[in-house]
């Protein structure tokens, strides 16, 4: 996965958020790239969230979850993120995008718990491990989908993840 692309998909899942009344910025920060992508605030509670797009999602049925940078042999991805929320933005065959959400707790949780269909030693650009789970099994159990739900739902989902972390 390139820079460019995880970028196209962190002003996507950011528009998303804005359209929810929910401010965010991006990380430019180059020493903190690690910890979070977003910035964002709800009314006066502040949040940060990891955004991932992953663009074979749509072709594989398959969800890839990074957690060592295999070129660096040092955790990343969900390991080593601070952030507070993750968000998925996944592409539909359509050509449309959707973005799913889960708290970076509940993700690690879930990591703990269930097995992967299968795992990665060299994927993404070569330079990650991870483990990818199926669309199915994941977002059903994990993620919720919050680009076709109300402001008022996803405004009370957000805050009810937080109050997780």
């Amino acid at each position: 996965m390139s820079f460019q692309k995880g970028r196209k998909g962190e002003d996507f899942a950011k528009e998303v958020l804005e359209g929810f009344g929910i401010l965010c910025e991006k990380n430019t920060d180059y020493e903190k790239r690690y910890d979070y992508d977003l910035s964002c605030k709800l009314g006066r509670k502040k949040f940060t969230i990891e955004v991932k797009f992953d663009d074979k999602s749509a072709s594989t049925g398959n969800l890839y979850i990074e957690y060592h940078n295999s070129k660096a042999d040092k955790p990343s991805g969900v390991t080593v993120t601070k952030s507070d929320l993750w968000i998925q933005v996944l592409p539909e065959e359509s050509g449309l995008k959707t973005v799913w959400i889960t708290s970076v707790s509940a993700l690690r949780d879930f990591m703990e718990r269930v097995e992967p269909y299968k795992k990665i030693a060299f994927g993404g650009d070569n330079n990650s491990a991870g483990y990818v789970y199926t669309k199915e099994a994941i977002l059903k159990n994990l993620f919720k989908r919050i680009d076709n739900l109300d402001k008022e739902i996803v405004v009370k989902l957000i805050k009810e993840m937080l109050n997780e972390t």
